[in-house]
């Protein structure tokens, strides 16, 4: 995506991409997503609004936007904003990956089940009597779900939850830097995954930063399909901004590991800069119909 070029394509790639998540999101029968290995960026988008979200021993979870310049879309700005307080902020400022215990911690993921209980899980989908309810078929899914649940063993120990009160402190700053100083001086020691969060805020972009700020500010109480709509406009923005561009060609193109960020910090990131992505851009939304 080229900045200042390609806009219509890039709008309607995103519209289409949101529109899938909402539909999964209030889809009326149940939605089994099986959650083994990597679940990130436009994946968790879509396990997000499944019905029954199941996670395995190997599941990493994670919105790494800051890591390219992005921010976290497919839903982030509506379901960071449920997290328990001050772990969508965390989450999406480090990029930090969870583990299958804290995606249930933090409303992702309802049930982990062994990834060798795969097999069985089919098995017992096709051996339930489904009926013609909606409802009824839910909760008959649940059960299979809780009985496969309590035959499932070493669920790793959550990363978050020893955190949670500290992570709540962060939504009383009075400001995004002394928010990202919070994190930052939380003892990492024998901790390799809460050091590794840090370096990713650290080395990640100040834009994105300040973008995943704003945005769970104003998402903040909106209905799911104003938070679609809320991201289709920014990332329309992000393809032109160039700040996307630059964090792809340093991870996925030349890999050198070394973006040339617009912005040193995120004080220095402009209000102009922030406002271009959340500036009024349709007179009739390409989402109008969620």
């Amino acid at each position: 995506m080229a900045a200042n070029d390609g806009n219509k394509h890039i709008e309607t790639f995103f519209s289409e991409e949101y529109t899938l998540d909402y539909q999964i999101h209030t889809y009326e029968k149940p939605i089994l997503l099986w959650g083994n290995g990597i679940i990130m960026g436009g994946g968790l988008g879509l396990m997000a609004g499944a019905s029954h979200r199941v996670v395995t021993e190997s599941a990493r979870i994670a919105m790494p936007e800051i890591t390219i310049g992005l921010y976290p879309d497919v839903g982030g700005s509506y379901f960071l904003n449920k997290m328990p307080a001050g772990v969508g902020l965390f989450l999406g400022l480090t990029g930090a990956s969870i583990n299958a215990k804290d995606a249930q911690f933090v409303g992702l993921a309802d049930h982990f089940v062994n990834a060798e209980l795969y097999g069985e899980v089919l098995a017992s989908l096709l051996g339930t009597d489904w009926k013609n309810s909606a409802e009824y078929n839910h909760g008959l899914l649940s059960e299979v779900l809780h009985s496969l649940q309590n035959q499932s063993s070493n669920e790793p120990a959550s990363e978050i939850a020893p955190l949670q009160s500290v992570l709540a402190e962060l939504d009383t700053k009075d400001s995004l830097e002394s928010q990202i100083d919070a994190i930052l001086s939380l003892d990492a020691t024998d901790n390799k995954w809460l050091s590794r969060a840090q370096k990713s805020l650290q080395h990640g972009s100040p834009l994105s930063a300040k973008l995943v700020s704003e945005q769970l500010k104003r998402a903040k109480g909106l209905c799911l399909a104003d938070c679609f709509r809320l991201e289709l406009g920014m990332s329309v923005a992000a393809g032109e901004f160039g700040e996307f561009q630059e964090g792809v060609r340093a991870l996925l193109i030349d890999k050198d590991g070394a973006p040339n960020w617009q912005f040193e910090s995120t004080q220095s990131v402009t209000d102009d800069a922030i406002n271009a992505f959340f500036k009024a851009r349709w007179s009739v939304h390409p989402l109008q119909g969620l």
